[in-house]
């Protein structure tokens, strides 16, 4: 959820609502009807089940050096209901979708504060004043879904301020449940507080209490998702954190009632990535075994046994190992998911391996990788690994960062072979369109190179480029901080104008060159 979603919402009693709509009604077991301003959109239902146990973890399926989506489960009344008049234009419904996309985040997170601090100081968050009518109307449902708003907002403080919350509960009569220590947990994993700060929670939480085996499972996964996160003190920490979640597991394996599942092994797996040490993605391949071993044994449910996210995890971290070799183990995988065929490889297995290939300059290699993604997609073997922008970018950074010779030509052969692809399939099939990344990754190849003529190779690429934008291609739109910036287009350039320094006639080139990029 995003920040700009997750933190619009106003806590009035039991319920989270849009800060444009006036709370008239709440019924947690009814729809709720809310009457908004003259200028209000559309009749809009909200349906969102209640599921019992942690928020959902950041899939690597969606970042492979990438950045990952984060699910969060909110948990909401089965109906909610919002009845609205619609009498704004449509241009008054899209000056309001510029003034939402123009608001401050600052403003939100405050927000989030005030009302936070307001459940907290007992302050009534209605037109109610009376203080014990603002008790009956605050549930556990209340302080999870403000819980909820603190983790999609990603901020610095929302663990302390998940923590508050959950202290403040038994004021309000209620006990906090293994729900709520779930997200605490998650809040101080998500925001990068490491997992040591939010185990001592769990041990303070759980001394006294005696939770039965599915929900300590619950909250040891949570604890394992906390502990994975990238800590704050760099790579001693980092692997003193992975070998913390491999005895984490071995515990939930060893006690009576708790199974681990396929979120906790996958925690453990993003353990050992994130350890930057050369065992690590080792360590990861481990436990992927080990958790096909149990599925085998019939230990662990063949539902939770390894996905493709689990043996992505592996390959994510074999591609940012430091051992020798790494890159090819990667592929080694990958090889390995083709031939059993328990479990197919998609776009995100293909483009990490290529990532891994690209670290180390082999662009022949990663070359090789996406004609076999194009292959089994062709062939319809493997529909999941049709091969996008990033693939094609990815192989040109390979032939960029390579020292052999002809790198530069290759990666513009494959930058052509983009846009023929492109124009002879009217952007169906395998038509990938070069974006500006793969233009500028191009002209980072000529200018890494040493090639003679490479400084007007560059220019040419760079001149098609603004023709191709001119021509109504907005994606290609020139970026001067990008060009200008990088040091190896600075050192192109460099050279491009000692080059012509005894031409006035091609210093008059170069000159339009730079005022056609930033007139």
């Amino acid at each position: 959820m995003q920040l700009r979603t997750a933190c619009s919402l106003v806590i009035t009693g039991l319920v989270i609502v849009p800060r444009s709509v006036l709370v008239t009604s709440f019924s947690p077991t009814s729809s709720t009807r809310f009457h908004a301003n003259a200028n209000a959109k559309a009749n809009a239902s909200i349906n969102t089940n209640t599921h019992l146990g942690v928020s959902s973890t950041t899939d690597l399926d969606t970042s492979t050096n990438i950045s990952a989506n984060t699910n969060t489960d909110i948990d909401m009344p089965n109906v909610v209901a919002v009845d609205v008049t619609t009498t704004a234009t449509s241009k008054s419904s899209a000056s309001k979708k510029n003034r939402k996309s123009r608001r401050n985040p600052n403003k939100d997170i405050n927000f989030l504060v005030k009302r936070t601090n307001q459940l907290i100081s007992h302050q009534p968050t209605s037109s109610t004043t009376n203080r014990n009518k603002t008790h009956s109307t605050v549930t556990i449902q209340t302080f999870h879904w403000l819980m909820d708003a603190w983790i999609a907002s990603l901020h610095p403080t929302a663990p302390e301020h998940s923590l508050s919350l959950m202290n403040c509960m038994k004021e309000y009569n209620i006990q906090p449940t293994s729900k709520t220590l779930t997200k605490v947990l998650n809040a101080y994993g998500k925001c990068g507080r490491g997992g040591e700060a939010a185990h001592e929670i769990m041990v303070s939480f759980l001394d006294g209490k005696n939770l039965d085996g599915k929900e300590m499972s619950f909250v040891y996964t949570a604890l394992l998702e906390a502990y994975a996160e990238k800590p704050v003190l760099g790579s001693e920490g980092s692997v003193r954190n992975a070998v913390k979640t491999e005895q984490l597991l071995d515990e939930m394996m060893t006690k009576k009632g708790m199974t681990p599942n396929g979120r906790s092994f996958q925690a453990v797996i993003r353990a050992w990535g994130n350890s930057n040490v050369e065992i690590g993605a080792l360590k990861g391949e481990q436990i992927l075994d080990r958790m096909e071993k149990m599925v085998q044994s019939g230990e662990m449910e063949e539902s939770e046994g390894a996905s493709v996210i689990h043996y992505n995890a592996v390959l994510d971290a074999w591609a940012n190992s430091v051992m020798d070799g790494h890159a090819w183990n990667a592929e080694s995988l990958l090889n390995k998911m083709i031939s059993e065929g328990k479990v197919q490889p998609n776009i995100i297995s293909f483009n990490t391996c290529i990532d891994a290939y690209a670290k180390n300059g082999d662009g022949e290699e990663a070359e090789a990788l996406m004609n076999k993604m194009e292959e089994l997609y062709q062939s319809k073997e493997n529909v999941e690994c049709r091969p996008n922008q990033r693939s094609y970018n990815a192989v040109m950074n390979a032939f960029a960062k390579s020292l052999e010779k002809n790198a530069a030509a290759k990666a513009e052969k494959v930058l052509r072979k983009m846009a023929k692809m492109y124009e002879g399939s009217d952007g169906k099939d395998l038509g990938i369109k070069p974006d500006f990344i793969s233009f500028a990754t191009v002209i980072n190849a000529w200018a890494r190179s040493f090639e003679y003529g490479k400084a007007k190779k560059a220019l040419q690429l760079y001149q098609e480029m603004v023709e191709l934008y001119k021509k109504g291609d907005r994606s290609l739109r020139p970026n001067g901080k990008y060009l200008f910036h990088s040091i190896p287009f600075n050192r192109c350039t460099s050279r491009m104008i000692l080059a012509t320094s005894a031409s006035k006639r091609r210093w008059r080139v170069w000159n339009l060159f730079i005022l056609d990029q930033w007139g």
